[in-house]
């Protein structure tokens, strides 16, 4: 029978590692726990679990743990996690079946990336990653952070998913993992400064620290550097063209957002992101038709990629924005007095979201429309309710808190259509 050895490089994980670990255990061959200097107990956690424990010295190169910690395998296979991630309890037995099967190379995983924004934490994102592959010398890591396995033979998409929490994180854990990154693709630039890897993750870090003007010069040079014919980085020339639509959006140089996002969609019009923002670029240019018109075809691309994904593109299927557009589509909508679809839409975008009190506000403002004073209280106070505990909503962030004291008035306003003894209970419950 196939064996299978699950793999993973470790520091300081004692809060997620004992949930990644239980979700294998009972398909593991072996477990390999690579340590790179815990000083915590996560050590003694791979313990209790009967994986084989490995020091190695951190080399600030990702791909050269990962390499170190498949050279201890001796399984078959090989399923790489990382520490923060779980694979699903109903998937456990799919692998097993795969490595039996022994009819390709390797396989995609479905990573379900937790999500948080300033409006609280979406459906999670998913991206597919090959996660689980033959054991053999001539597959191996490269890139010394956000590395990437060489692997030759078919490469086969399964229904296998692994939830990945890293991504849902406190500001002085993101912060500290910034830095991490930094000093690590700097390293990497000194190296090799013409590496289109290297050059598209420094402008992704800028980028998120919003320090707009290094993200686009080091765009800039992904742009001159790569091979767009190569599909191998499809995606990343598709990430850098939807950057610097995102940069020149910031900026208010919607001409030049607009090119790039077109673009992006003439190279791959499966890749969502450059819709959204296209969107955008029109309804802050007040051209709702135009918004309307591409986020209708947004939502009819992602049914279709959804049910049909592409595997081989990283960034096909993510549902980063999808909320917005259900959103935004709703007030469209409403302007447009199609008030069934707009309540639909603001439905949608609070089951993706649910912490979206923007959304639940906007519920509450289409049934106040309707006279339907009792949904229109419900869904105003469970909005203020959110509001109130979102540290976003302060008056530094005036858009948002006028939207904020805009909805405390409306709310004392339907209060007052409500019958006396429930108008006084709602009332007493809030001030």
């Amino acid at each position: 029978d196939a064996t299978l050895s699950v793999c993973l490089i470790v520091k300081n994980e004692e809060r997620h590692l004992a949930n990644c670990l239980r979700s294998v255990q009972a398909i593991a061959d072996q477990i390999v726990v690579v340590d790179t200097g815990s000083q915590d107990n996560t050590v003694a956690i791979a313990t209790q679990f009967g994986a084989k424990i490995y020091h190695y010295a951190w080399q600030k190169d990702f791909a050269a743990a990962r390499n170190f910690a498949n050279e201890q395998a001796t399984g078959d296979w090989i399923l790489q996690l990382d520490a923060d991630e779980e694979l699903f309890v109903e998937d456990q037995y799919k692998v097993r079946e795969i490595i039996h099967r022994d009819d390709c190379s390797g396989a995609y995983l479905a990573l379900h990336n937790r999500v948080s924004s300033s409006f609280g934490e979406s459906k999670p994102t998913i991206h597919y990653l090959v996660r689980l592959y033959k054991n053999r010398p001539d597959f191996y890591y490269e890139n010394a952070i956000h590395e990437i396995l060489k692997i030759s033979g078919e490469v086969k998409p399964v229904d296998i998913n692994i939830l990945h929490h890293g991504y849902n994180m406190q500001l002085d854990e993101m912060q500290n993992k910034r830095l991490r990154n930094a000093e690590i693709l700097y390293n990497r630039y000194k190296q090799n400064p013409d590496s289109v890897t290297t050059l598209f993750y420094l402008s992704m870090l800028h980028l998120g620290n919003r320090e707009f003007e290094l993200a686009e010069a080091f765009a800039n040079k992904v742009l001159e550097k790569i091979d767009e014919s190569n599909i191998e980085k499809q995606h990343l020339y598709l990430m850098t063209l939807n950057n610097l639509a995102l940069i020149n959006l910031e900026k208010q140089n919607y001409t030049v957002a607009e090119a790039f996002c077109q673009r992006a969609i003439s190279k791959n019009e499966n890749y969502l992101d450059p819709y959204y923002f296209l969107g955008v670029i029109h309804l802050r240019q007040s051209q709702p038709d135009k918004t309307k018109e591409i986020y209708e075809k947004y939502l009819a691309i992602y049914d279709r990629v959804a049910r049909n994904p592409v595997f081989n593109l990283f960034a096909n299927s993510s549902m980063t924005y999808l909320f917005q557009v259900y959103h935004t589509l709703g007030k469209i909508y409403r302007r447009e007095q199609q008030l069934d679809l707009a309540k639909a839409m603001f439905e949608k975008s609070i089951e993706i979201n649910p912490k979206f009190w923007i959304a639940c506000v906007d519920l509450g403002y289409l049934y106040g429309d309707l006279k339907d004073w009792q949904m229109a209280e419900r869904y105003l106070g469970r909005a203020i309710k959110m509001a109130k505990s979102n540290p976003s909503v302060n008056r530094s962030n005036q858009t948002i808190w006028f939207d904020f004291v805009n909805a405390l008035k409306n709310y004392v306003r339907i209060l007052k259509q409500l019958p006396k003894q429930q108008y006084a209970h709602c009332h007493e419950h809030w001030y």
